[in-house]
């Protein structure tokens, strides 16, 4: 039988079974970025994350968010990142990729531990924690639509 987990130790659980899949990512991207260019395999990356996710956006009964915040915020803080992630795996080893990018957790840890004192005090503060609670969901409440859940995170998750 197995033990009830708390939430707590799920949430761990959770967040380490992230970082291995992610963190495998460096193994399997080096031997690939010796034959393919990394904007290609960033492309690549992306092209199929949409063939996957776009689908489950319909199947939802949502349809993708548009305009030049999306596209803006899509280009620097998700394609940039791997773009400029795979150029300097070229000239690193998986190893120190995948450590730089655990390490990536504790700084942000670090920095949010420094900015919260001062943060705590301004109104809307807790903004960012709303959000996580929701998936990321910044739309009010009356114009969400139902959710795949833990899966659409986990296939996000899978192809980013």
């Amino acid at each position: 039988m197995v033990p009830h987990l708390s939430a707590r130790t799920l949430a761990i659980l959770a967040l380490v079974g992230a970082n291995v899949i992610w963190g495998s990512t460096f193994v399997a991207l080096k031997p690939v970025l010796d034959r393919v260019p990394p904007l290609t395999v960033a492309s690549l990356r992306f092209a199929i994350a949409l063939a996957i996710l776009l689908p489950l956006v319909f199947l939802v009964g949502d349809r993708p968010a548009r305009g030049r915040g999306p596209l803006l915020m899509g280009l620097t803080g998700v394609f940039l990142l791997y773009l400029c992630q795979n150029v300097g795996l070229q000239y690193s080893s998986a190893a120190n990729g995948a450590l730089i990018h655990g390490g990536i957790p504790v700084l942000t840890a670090l920095l949010a531990a420094a900015v919260s004192r001062r943060a705590a005090r301004r109104p809307g503060s807790g903004r960012g924690a709303r959000l996580a609670r929701r998936g990321g969901d910044h739309r009010p409440a009356r114009h969400r639509s139902r959710s795949l859940g833990p899966w659409q995170r986990l296939a996000a998750g899978q192809c980013a």
